[in-house]
């Protein structure tokens, strides 16, 4: 009892309680017919389902797809949501020139958008673009906030050492955004998840949505369910990776961790 107690009490096992405890609801749920097993596939059968899809490389395919389509348009957003976000956080000329007709177009939902990227970029420059439009006003507006968030004394003191503008946003404005375009890029990410599977749901061959969207229309809850948990896998691990790199990056700043 000791032995199993020291197990739980293990940091790196305390993240599977969660999920096992679901895991266990959900077949018990079946199991006293809480759930309607007709329409909903058992542990069991989705693992078979998981392995199934392995094998004949299909998982691998869909994933490949999305996951190329995620990069591309993450990387395109995010990029020019970040360079667009310093240029405007500097500069009260360019916020006052381009801001009001960002904050117009943001609130407008992205499903709105999706007729009209598809006339422009066609069907498959569509996914790409949805992505792309909801990472890069993340990314803006986080940048934005980062530059403006800076202690002004600071800049003070730069100018009074007679640092140049290039200066300035290198040694004093862009580390103390950096913190917030971070945040801001787990946010994208997140965010690209979801429109890159609403995309591929509703134009697309292929793809983790296109799966997803497939299997539920031909009653195949199992491989449904496969594909939402490789989606949330992938999203885990592209999290993870963007928090390794802001702990590399931030390795100067000293924030409270939790006890």
């Amino acid at each position: 009892m000791r032995r199993i107690f020291l197990i739980i009490q293990s940091r790196q096992l305390q993240g599977l309680f969660l999920p096992i405890a679901m895991v266990l609801l959900w077949e018990l749920s079946l199991r006293l017919s809480w759930l309607p097993a007709s329409l909903i596939a058992p542990p069991s059968s989705v693992m078979s389902a998981f392995v199934a899809l392995i094998k004949n490389g299909d998982l691998w395919l869909h994933t490949l797809v999305s996951v190329r389509r995620l990069a591309v348009g993450f990387s395109l957003g995010c990029v020019s949501g970040i360079i667009m976000g310093l240029a405007i956080g500097l500069s009260k000329q360019l916020e006052r020139f381009f801001m009001p007709t960002f904050l117009l177009l943001a609130p407008i939902p992205i499903i709105a958008w999706i007729p009209l990227f598809i006339i422009v970029f066609g069907i498959d420059g569509a996914r790409f673009a949805i992505v792309a439009f909801g990472s890069f006003f993340i990314l803006l507006f986080g940048s934005v906030e980062g530059i403006r968030s800076t202690d002004d004394d600071l800049v003070d003191m730069a100018r009074m050492y007679g640092k140049s503008q290039s200066e300035l946003m290198k040694c004093v404005l862009f580390p103390s955004a950096t913190p917030n375009i971070f945040q801001s890029l787990r946010t994208a990410m997140a965010m690209s998840w979801i429109l890159l599977i609403m995309a591929e749901i509703i134009a697309s061959s292929s793809g983790l949505g296109w799966l997803l969207w497939d299997s539920r229309n031909f009653g195949r809850s199992d491989d449904m369910i496969v594909a939402m948990i490789t989606i949330g896998l992938l999203g885990k691990l592209a999290d993870s990776f963007i928090v390794f790199l802001s702990k590399r990056a931030l390795w100067w700043r000293k924030t409270f961790v939790g006890q």
